[in-house]
């Protein structure tokens, strides 16, 4: 079986610039994954980190082409073989931004963790914290946490997902 650990270290400075800016080929080359690897849960990506989305991808047909010609696996086998602890949802029904029609507010977990309150905070539309999965096992995720109220009138938190809908 083969193996592979993928990352990069950026340095807090470059001897070197790029066209555009770091963040222009972090995209670029995000969005590229993203298109070859993930099948379905592009979309996952995409909405977490909406500027890789709109990058230059460029000609993928050679990635995609070596992909088929290795018999490289689903990402779905991936998440669930490899990875069988990742909280990642495999099956939803929408992912996205949860907006207050009145106040035109969107809840937001401003990097808080399991245990802490969620809050409502200008919309952004840049992702991130503001990204919400609504699963078929009818649970509300962001990252791997779920929303979750002891009492009907709240406060809703942050909890480990636990899977009892």
């Amino acid at each position: 079986v083969t193996c592979s650990h993928v990352g990069h270290v950026f340095r807090k400075s470059t001897p070197y610039t790029f066209p555009g800016g770091t963040s222009k080929i972090v995209n670029h080359n995000n969005a590229r994954l993203a298109e070859v690897w993930l099948d379905e849960w592009k979309q996952f990506y995409f909405a977490i980190n909406p500027a890789a989305q709109v990058a230059d991808k460029g000609d993928l047909t050679s990635r995609k082409h070596l992909r088929t010609k290795l018999k490289c696996n689903s990402f779905r086998w991936f998440l669930e073989n490899v990875y069988p602890e990742s909280h990642m949802p495999l099956d939803y029904y929408y992912l996205g931004d949860i907006k207050n029609a009145e106040t035109g507010n969107c809840l937001d977990t401003f990097s808080r963790k399991g245990g802490e309150n969620v809050a409502m905070g200008a919309c952004h539309g840049q992702g991130g914290n503001q990204v919400f999965a609504y699963t078929k096992r009818q649970q509300i995720m962001s990252d791997d946490n779920c929303l979750d109220a002891a009492s009907p009138r709240g406060p809703v938190k942050l909890i480990r997902c636990h899977g009892m809908g």
